[in-house]
């Protein structure tokens, strides 16, 4: 067996293993807005008003659900930058899609960048499926829920526990991702906290911040490094 191989199945077995006890550990509470979808209409979020654009953003499981924009952000369609304050939830047929269980709910997490202050934020949304689509067919994202986490950047980094830098930390932990799917190992609920995990390591976020803030267990990101070692 090639040497890649046996640690990709090396890095799937331990993700299974830990997974299990490590749900029982408790994790920071966390206030998420419910989008209800049904099949007669979508629902829009906005940005409309403020200062915010959309930067990047991304459903967790797209098998029932697909996004539109209004406007550009960098990466999509051929956009260099990114002036988007609006973004379209619509709900789909259930489509079968690879290495993708089916689900009845998925997150959306959305980053955006404020044009004046350059600061960015970050906004989780719950996605449902719904017989029918909830009254607020447009959610301002700006209101008090969901709770915007703003990202706060060092100029001093803190000490690491993990005894790795945060560029590297989060390409080991995107490769874990990647080789767990692979082997259809990783659970909807802990692949979200590490995607999370890994962004907020991107963007400049302290360690310990982002782990509080992703709801990602030490212990399995501990567990993901001596995998790799």
């Amino acid at each position: 067996m090639k040497l890649t191989k046996l640690l990709s199945l090396k890095l799937a077995v331990a993700l299974t293993l830990a997974i299990l006890p490590l749900k029982a550990l408790a994790q920071p509470e966390r206030t998420l807005k419910t989008i209800a979808l049904g099949h007669n209409s979508g629902t829009s979020i906005s940005w409309n008003g403020s200062d915010e654009v959309i930067t990047q953003m991304w459903l967790d499981n797209p098998s029932f659900a697909v996004m539109d924009i209004h406007g550009c952000v960098a990466g999509w369609n051929d956009c260099d930058t990114s002036d988007a304050q609006i973004i379209h939830l619509k709900r789909i047929e259930d489509l079968k899609l690879k290495n993708i269980p089916a689900a009845s709910s998925t997150l959306l997490t959305v980053i955006t960048e404020n044009r004046q202050t350059k600061e960015t934020q970050l906004y989780f949304y719950e996605v449902k499926k719904a017989s029918k689509t909830a009254s607020n067919l447009v959610v301002a994202a700006n209101a008090p829920t969901p709770e915007a986490v703003t990202v706060v950047r060092r100029n001093a980094p803190e000490p690491s526990q993990f005894d790795l830098p945060a560029e590297v930390l989060a390409a080991q932990i995107d490769a874990a991702i990647d080789q767990a799917q692979t082997h259809e190992r990783l659970d909807r609920a802990t692949k979200s906290s590490l995607v999370r995990f890994s962004s907020l390591l991107k963007l400049g976020t302290a360690e310990s911040q982002a782990v509080a803030q992703s709801g990602v267990s030490t212990a399995l990101v501990k567990q993901i490094l001596a995998v790799n070692e």
